[in-house]
């Protein structure tokens, strides 16, 4: 269970510790925008209602990603890497050495998936949650998704990124 001893002083963000969350650990950052606001106690409630929120809410983000035709932008990445001679399967050989079968299933896409960051910003009346997603095997080549969530709960898909 995250308490307030779990966080400290961040460099590039106001606090900073790790999580569990979809059965990984990841990052956690909090930044606030204004300096007055930045008692991490006051926020703490918030900030753990947003991480079960994410936590239970894995399915929607992951439609998200399949309304934005992520499968198809992984076997697009995928399809200029080595190809490889295997039986009568197209397959790749991708960078980190995994062998990736076509076409890639909704269900081995999903299983890939994981947080590997989370960043909660407070401002002076609005709060945005961006995640940083990362695949195992790394369909996307060292690139990492990018989803954001208002304050509304609207998630958005905001593309790829370099890594």
């Amino acid at each position: 269970m995250l308490t307030l001893d779990d966080f400290f002083k961040g460099s590039c963000s106001s606090f900073e510790t790790k999580i569990n969350i979809w059965k990984k650990e990841a990052d956690l950052f909090i930044n606030f925008q204004d300096e007055n606001e930045k008692n991490l106690n006051n926020f703490f409630d918030i900030i753990k209602n947003e991480i079960i929120w994410i936590e239970n809410n894995k399915n929607k983000i992951e439609d998200e990603l399949l309304n934005n035709d992520i499968i198809e932008l992984a076997e697009h990445t995928v399809s200029s890497a080595h190809l490889l001679k295997c039986s009568d399967e197209e397959c790749y050989m991708i960078e980190d050495g995994s062998k990736i079968d076509f076409p890639i299933t909704e269900e081995k896409f999903l299983e890939s998936l994981y947080i590997e960051s989370l960043s909660i910003d407070f401002g002076i009346t609005i709060q945005s949650i961006e995640i940083v997603l990362i695949c195992i095997p790394d369909y996307f080549m060292g690139q990492y998704i990018s989803i954001s969530i208002d304050n509304q709960k609207n998630i958005k898909f905001n593309g790829l990124n370099e890594g």
